[in-house]
């Protein structure tokens, strides 16, 4: 009987093993890439992991050096991590760079979808290795080391938009910003025309990788990034916040006005620079009507902000005819309210005021103000739900003219826009143009062209900053146009007899540089649409 129990209760548990087995398989079988390179999904955790990138899901993909090495750390791969982060850094202290590589390779193997780490240490080589080199070219090659080390973690964190952005910025602002940018462009357009790249300019492949990140966020992957208190619009989770949309979904844009800048400062004008400049207002006007989302819970467009600004005259003009003189009455009867000193304040004009009357005058507005919802209070009842409804579109206007507005300063929107208009203008083309022929005539000792040239390059700037008002009131413009206003008075004082006009054509952007003029508060308008692309960024194989 005993026996019998026995093989039963044995026969059970392999009945139970077996049925078990199924779900098992169903859940955590690997997928499988056959001869053909066909892809299976696998099982329920193997596409989990396909998902969500935590691992290599097929087996015809997985890494035995990184397998190995996960093994060989018996589940101890942070401590090994840190141990060898630790490697790194003595390694760089150093100035041993063939152990350092060596070492960050087996960082990557341990932890490839920890994006920080490419970051950082792509950020290492870039720029704190790549400056300990005197040779320019030896620190053109460090830089492309960090690029490549960065672009090798693209297959762990291909769907991180903020990784193939960091590759942006790599070539865009470390290629094309840094002292030696001139030579580091130059090596970096023969560099690509021996691979026989599409695109040969760095601003270009900069352009190309924020678009990449641009596509994946509009396909659904989420900007996520740092960790903050609430969830952001971004499809994001509860705990995460995304990097700033503002910022981000500008960078495309940019690289483009970087690259058409960098053209003219290298002598490329003409149809080339008219064309890379329409492409920069083309990938400017896309940028400025995309939603961006904000903290407020609603989207903007940062070119809604004069259509917002008509939508307010409109709402208040509808108000006022709906209760006529209501809110002049309110006025009224709490300015009848101030005292004395308090009237005098108000009265006196804004720049004669002392600091306490300054102060006053203020409290004495603030005390003044009257708002809509006071004038509805004393509305007729039967009025007072349409006149909520009004008011209510005008709270809601106002406050995203004031986000559009914030939102417009931090990435300088008018400068730049004003700049996408004025820059590919014949007489635009031409001021630049005729610039860099007389910097080259005086690096030619050429003084008597170089002033000529220099003379005719400012007429021109007097008639774009006159159609431009942006740019005249921009202090970056001023700042740019004085340091070639300094080189023309170099000219001068090395030719004998010749003196600085007492009324120069470009006094305005002196005195502005120097302070001595307040940056008038004009604004440009966009567009409120942007029309369909017409070029795309040019492909050229040579700057």
């Amino acid at each position: 009987m005993t026996e019998h129990r026995s093989f039963y209760r044995k026969l059970g548990y392999m009945i139970a093993i077996a049925i078990l087995w199924f779900p098992i398989y169903e859940i955590s079988h690997p997928a499988l890439i056959d001869a053909e390179g066909n892809h299976s999904t696998g099982g329920k955790l193997a596409q989990l992991r396909d998902a969500n990138q935590l691992s290599d899901a097929a087996l015809g993909e997985i890494d035995p050096t990184s397998q190995t090495a996960e093994l060989a750390t018996l589940g101890l791969g942070g401590v090994a991590v840190q141990l060898l982060w630790d490697s790194a850094h003595q390694y760089q202290m150093k100035e041993d760079w063939a152990s350092l590589k060596a070492v960050l390779e087996q960082i990557i193997r341990l932890e490839p979808h920890f994006w920080t780490v490419w970051d950082f240490q792509g950020h290492n080589l870039s720029y704190n290795i790549s400056v300990e080199f005197d040779d320019y070219r030896d620190r053109f090659y460090w830089v492309m080391q960090g690029i490549d080390f960065l672009k090798q973690g693209v297959k762990f964190n291909s769907t991180d938009p903020r990784f193939l952005a960091r590759i942006g910025w790599f070539y865009g602002n470390k290629i094309g910003r840094a002292d030696e940018h001139v030579q580091y462009r130059r090596l970096f357009r023969k560099q690509q025309e021996e691979k026989n790249e599409r695109l040969t300019d760095n601003w270009l492949v900069a352009h190309d990788w924020y678009l990449q990140a641009q596509n994946l966020v509009e396909s659904g992957k989420p900007l996520r990034v740092y960790i903050g208190e609430t969830a952001d619009a971004h499809n994001t989770k509860p705990g995460e916040r995304a990097p700033s949309a503002l910022l981000f979904f500008s960078e495309a844009a940019m690289s483009l006005i970087n690259y058409a800048d960098n053209l003219e400062e290298e002598g490329t004008f003409g149809d080339t620079a008219k064309t890379a400049w329409e492409n920069a207002a083309e990938e400017w006007l896309r940028y400025a009507n995309r939603d961006l989302n904000t903290s407020y819970g609603y989207t903007v467009r940062l070119a809604d902000f004069e259509s917002l600004h008509q939508q307010i005259d409109d709402l208040n003009q509808t108000l006022e005819k709906q209760q006529p003189g209501e809110m002049e009455k309110i006025h009224q009867s709490k300015l009848a309210t101030l005292t004395e000193e308090e009237r005098r304040a108000l009265d006196k004009n804004p720049r004669e005021r002392s600091q306490d009357e300054f102060n006053i005058a203020n409290a004495a507005e603030a005390k003044t103000k009257v708002t809509w919802e006071e004038v509805i209070l004393n509305a007729p009842p039967e009025k007072r739900a349409e006149l909520r409804k009004l008011n209510d579109e005008l709270v809601e206007a106002q406050h995203k003219t004031n986000t559009i507005d914030t939102y417009r300063d931090i990435v300088n929107y008018n400068y730049w826009w004003a700049r996408c208009q004025a820059e590919p203008t014949d007489a635009c083309l031409s001021a630049r143009d005729l610039l860099y022929q007389a910097q080259q005539a005086y690096k030619a000792t050429k003084l008597f062209d170089a002033k000529k040239l220099y003379e005719q390059a400012f007429a021109k700037w007097r008639e774009v900053l006159d159609q431009y008002s942006v740019l005249r009131s921009s202090s970056i413009m001023a700042d740019d146009l004085v340091d070639e206003i300094n080189k023309y008075k170099k000219v001068l004082g090395k030719i004998p007899g010749s003196k600085f006009p007492e009324k120069f054509v470009l006094q305005d952007m002196i005195d502005l540089n120097e302070g001595k003029l307040p940056p008038p508060t004009s604004a440009i308008k966009a567009p409120e649409s942007s029309p369909a692309p017409k070029k795309n960024a040019p492909a050229n194989k040579s700057a």
